[in-house]
């Protein structure tokens, strides 16, 4: 099954309705390419939060799945890339570090 080629990013979009309402999204999508993903957050701020965690976990997907397939194949054979194991490391820690939207 075929998806959009990574990276993904995630773009934080306000949107000010007149006169004073502010509505917040989350946008995931590929470098110079359509969006895919639009999550509408609202006003609340915890609804904010939460839809800002959801999309960092949402654009990780590319980056977590090569570094599993990264790992599977140093562990157990599994055909993918061959990678020393701090290379695969590295590729695990720099992908869950995007899914939980830490720039590390």
């Amino acid at each position: 099954m075929e998806s959009t080629p990574g990276p993904w990013f995630v773009h934080h979009v306000k949107v000010v309705e007149r006169p004073v309402r502010i509505t917040e999204h989350f946008a995931v999508r590929p470098l110079n390419g359509p969006t895919f993903a639009f999550l509408p957050a609202g006003r609340a701020e915890a609804a904010v939060n939460i839809q800002a965690r959801n999309a960092c976990a949402i654009a990780a997907l590319p980056d977590l799945m090569a570094a599993c397939e990264a790992a599977l194949n140093g562990l157990y054979g599994v055909p993918g890339p061959d990678l020393s194991d701090h290379k695969t490391r590295e590729m695990l820690c720099s992908a869950l570090a995007k899914a939980k939207g830490s720039s590390t």
